[in-house]
């Protein structure tokens, strides 16, 4: 098969989406399959990252109008032919997408989040639930449905992790990350809220390669002893380093579940509602809301954190999320979808 991959990376869009397909594109190159790559957004998103050798990067600029990329698309199909496009983008919606590519003889895999948007496509993924009534209204309409965390799109470093037994002892070594942007400032207030902990905890802080303070980031003064590392290619080596994980609800937290990590997922956006309520009906993380007045303390309360919190640094606790975690997600998610598309060529 030769498959193009279109995602949306960049300083709007994050960095979740190009990871996830990322997963994907390099299980089907792994199984010999022929892999490109169309990225809407900002090339430095690709940066620190290894990718297949021969694979062909095209580009438009995020802030471009979304018919210049499906301009550009359509002109690429007409000079090299695609089995499958798989896409991945808040942007690309609508059935006049699906009868646009169809034309080009390739069929079409979409990945989505919401739920609430016009589809049309031969696959649709939704690695956040697995509820198929989520779609029942109509809007979408696809031949094929894969759904839920069976199919959650992970890289393999993180089922390697998975292998390594992970000990629960008392709570010292923290990971926290929201993602590639951060937008309302939610690590420096989960750093602030983490300063009423009596105990001593290293802290090592992931930010992305779009978070707009890293200087004043790095300068953090804590009495706790902190790290700050930007852009990791992986949190593979860092999720077994650390005892919890404090995160926004997006990609990361199907990672985590992986590597049997247990955490805090934070929701920080409408689009993570389907990703939070999956981990609370299986009791795989801790979970707050703080997506409404994020201007205000970026969204965290005081009091909800440390409530919630407090549950973490039980040894029991930790140890049953991990578990869970472990139960939900198994890490094979990419090879169940490239086995799906194999067999609709």
């Amino acid at each position: 098969m030769r498959v193009l991959f279109v995602v949306e990376a960049g300083f709007k869009a994050g960095l979740g989406h190009l990871l996830r397909s990322r997963a994907l594109l390099l299980e089907l190159r792994a199984r010999g399959h022929a892999v490109d790559l169309w990225l809407r957004g900002d090339d430095a998103a690709l940066a620190g990252r290894d990718w297949p050798a021969g694979m062909q990067v095209f580009h438009s600029r995020e802030s471009e109008p979304i018919d210049a990329a499906y301009d550009g698309i359509s002109r690429l199909l007409q000079r090299s032919h695609y089995d499958w496009l798989v896409i991945d983008g808040y942007g690309f919606y609508g059935h006049a997408l699906y009868e646009r590519f169809l034309a080009h003889d390739a069929k079409l895999l979409m990945l989505d989040d919401l739920a609430d948007r016009e589809l049309k496509a031969d696959i649709v993924l939704n690695q956040n639930t697995a509820h198929a009534e989520v779609y029942s209204g109509g809007r979408v309409n696809a031949s094929r449905f894969l759904l839920g965390p069976q199919y959650a799109l992970i890289d393999r470093a993180y089922a390697t992790s998975r292998a390594i037994p992970r000990t629960h002892g008392p709570l010292y070594c923290l990971l926290v990350t929201f993602g590639g942007v951060d937008r309302y400032g939610r690590t420096e207030r989960v750093l602030k809220l983490l300063e009423d902990h009596q105990s001593q905890l290293n802290i090592i802080v992931v930010a992305g390669p779009y978070y707009p303070h890293l200087n004043k980031l790095k300068s953090w003064r804590s009495r706790h002893a902190l790290t700050v590392v930007q852009n990791v290619a992986d949190l593979a080596c860092l999720l077994r380093e650390c005892d919890f994980m404090i995160s926004g609800g997006g990609t990361t937290v199907w990672q985590a579940c992986c590597a049997g990590m247990p955490m805090l997922a934070l929701k920080m956006v409408d689009n993570q509602s389907l990703v939070i309520k999956t981990l609370r009906e299986f009791d795989a993380a801790l979970c707050l809301d703080v997506s409404t007045s994020p201007e205000k303390n970026a969204g965290i309360s005081e009091l909800a954190f440390a409530e919630v919190f407090q549950q973490a640094t039980e040894a029991s606790v930790r140890e049953s999320l991990s578990m869970k975690a472990m139960q939900l997600v198994d890490g094979d998610g990419a090879g169940r979808v490239a086995d799906t598309m194999a067999s609709c060529v």
